[in-house]
C-alpha cells in the first residue's frame, strides 16, 4: 500500500467505461458476471501493451551504517526535500536520513513514555508533522517533521466492537481524525479468518465511524495441537489488500484476480478497475519444498491445492494516484510490476526480485526495500525513474 491522504470530495464517474482491445474477443466472453454488473467499472484486457517504457537510475541507499543497525524496516516517509524517515519496528525507533543517504539522527526509542515506542511502523507526513504508529500501544506519536521534536500522542484502534487485533496503519485526516486499518482474527467453526477493518477515530481515540466497509476475509491455515493453535497464510490463499489515495479514497482488492475498488470514507464504492488477467501456474512441489515446518508441510501436502497462483501480491498508490501493482509470475523469484494511471490504464511494466517491495514514490523517485540474499540485511534504495514514450 501504498500504499497515502488528504480530504476532498472524491471523483465519481457515473458511467460505465469499458476499454476492450479490438483483437481480444475473449475479454468480453470471459468477463465475470459480477464485474459486468458493477455500476462504474473500467475494464481492460490483461495482455494490453503499456503506453510507456520505464528506466531507472540508482541514486542513494538508506540502511545500516558503521554505527547504526537496522533490524526490521516497517515503512518509510519522504519529505519534499528528500529527507527520509525510516521506521525500525524491531529497534522501536525512526531513523532520519538526508536525501543522499547520509545519516542525520534518530527519533524515539524503546519505551512507553512520551515519544517512545514498543514498536514503530507506518510513518506518515501530514501538514508538516510526522505521524508514527505504535501498534502494540495502539497510539500514534506526532513529531515536528523539521526539528524532529516530540509534539503529542493520539490513541488509535480498539480491542472492542468485535475487533481483536492491532492497528496496522493510521492515516492522519483533517480535523485531528485518523483512518485506522486494524486487523481482526475471527473464527467460524474450525476455520479462522483475518479481517482488515477500516474505521475512523478522533484525536481522543473515540470511534467516529466504525468498520466503514466490510472487506473480504482472509482464510488462515490452522494447525492445532493439544497446547496451541498455529495460524498461517498459504501462497495459494487469497488476501485482501488495502491502501489509500491522495483523493481520500480507500483502495481495496482481493488477490485472486485483478479487480480492485475505490471506496469513499462513507463506505460507498465509487468506481472499480478490472484487468482480465490469467493467474500464473502454481508449482506444487516447489511450494511444499519452501515450507520449513515439517508439520505444516505434511498437512498442506494432503490438501487439494489449486493449479494456479494468485494474481498479484501488493498494491501501492502514489501521490499522483497512480497504482503500482506487484504481479506474480511463473517464476517464484521474479515479480512483474505494473504502473497504472488513475483511470486504470497500464502506463508501464518492469520486473523486480520477489523479495523487493516499494516503500515510497516521491518526486520522480521510487524507494525499494531490498534484501541481501547472503546476509539478510535490509536496505531502502532510491531510484530516479522516467516514463518514456514507446
Amino acid at each position: 500500500m501504498n500504499a497515502r491522504l488528504r480530504k476532498k470530495i472524491p471523483l465519481f464517474l457515473p458511467f460505465l467505461f469499458l476499454v476492450i482491445s479490438c483483437g481480444s474477443d475473449s475479454n468480453q466472453t470471459d468477463l465475470p458476471e459480477d464485474v459486468a454488473s458493477l455500476a462504474n467499472v473500467s475494464v481492460y484486457p490483461g495482455d494490453a501493451a503499456p503506453r510507456h517504457s520505464i528506466s531507472f537510475e540508482r541514486d542513494a541507499r538508506f540502511g545500516d551504517t558503521g554505527d547504526i543497525y537496522i533490524g526490521s524496516i516497517a515503512g518509510v516517509a519522504v519529505r519534499d526535500d528528500g529527507t527520509l524517515f525510516l521506521a525500525d519496528r524491531g529497534e522501536a525507533i525512526v531513523h532520519v536520513f538526508g536525501p543522499t543517504g547520509d545519516y542525520r539522527t534518530a527519533i524515539g526509542g524503546k519505551g512507553e513514555g512520551p515519544g517512545e515506542f514498543l514498536s514503530a511502523s507506518a510513518p506518515k507526513l501530514y501538514n508538516g508533522e510526522l505521524f508514527v504508529l505504535d501498534g502494540q500501544q495502539r497510539r500514534v506519536s506526532v513529531f515536528d517533521a523539521q526539528e524532529f521534536s516530540y509534539l503529542r500522542s493520539h490513541p488509535v484502534g480498539s480491542s472492542g466492537s468485535g475487533i481483536s487485533g492491532f492497528p496496522m496503519i493510521a492515516y492522519p485526516l483533517p480535523e485531528d481524525q485518523f483512518l485506522v486499518i486494524q486487523n481482526s482474527i475471527q473464527r467460524d467453526g474450525e476455520t479462522f479468518y483475518m479481517r482488515y477493518v477500516p474505521s475512523i477515530y478522533n484525536s481522543e481515540g473515540d470511534t467516529v465511524a466504525a468498520q466503514i466497509v466490510k472487506l473480504r476475509q482472509n482464510p488462515m491455515h490452522t494447525v492445532q495441537s493439544d497446547n496451541s493453535i498455529r495460524l498461517t497464510s498459504l501462497p495459494f490463499m487469497g488476501e485482501t489488500h488495502v491502501g489509500f489515495t491522495s483523493s481520500n479514497e480507500i483502495v481495496s482488492g482481493y488477490s485472486d484476480r485483478f479487480l480492485f475498488h475505490l471506496i469513499s470514507l462513507d463506505g460507498d464504492t465509487l468506481r472499480s478497475i478490472y484487468h482480465n488477467v490469467t493467474p500464473p501456474p502454481l508449482d506444487r512441489s516447489a511450494m511444499l519444498a519452501n515450507i520449513e515446518d515439517e508439520t505444516i508441510r505434511k498437512d498442506i501436502g494432503s490438501m487439494d491445492i489449486p493449479e494456479t497462483r494468485l494474481v498479484y501480491d501488493s498494491i501501492f498508490t502514489d501521490n499522483d494516484n497512480r497504482f503500482w501493482v506487484e504481479m506474480l509470475t511463473e517464476n517464484d523469484d521474479i515479480n512483474r510490476w505494473w504502473i497504472l494511471a488513475e483511470s486504470g490504464e497500464k502506463l508501464a511494466e518492469f520486473d523486480r526480485p520477489a523479495s523487493s517491495r516499494i516503500m515510497a514514490v516521491k518526486n520522480s523517485y521510487v524507494y525499494f526495500l531490498e534484501i541481501d540474499e547472503e546476509t539478510g540485511l535490509q536496505d531502502v534504495v532510491k531510484y530516479r525513474f522516467s516514463l518514456n514514450d514507446r
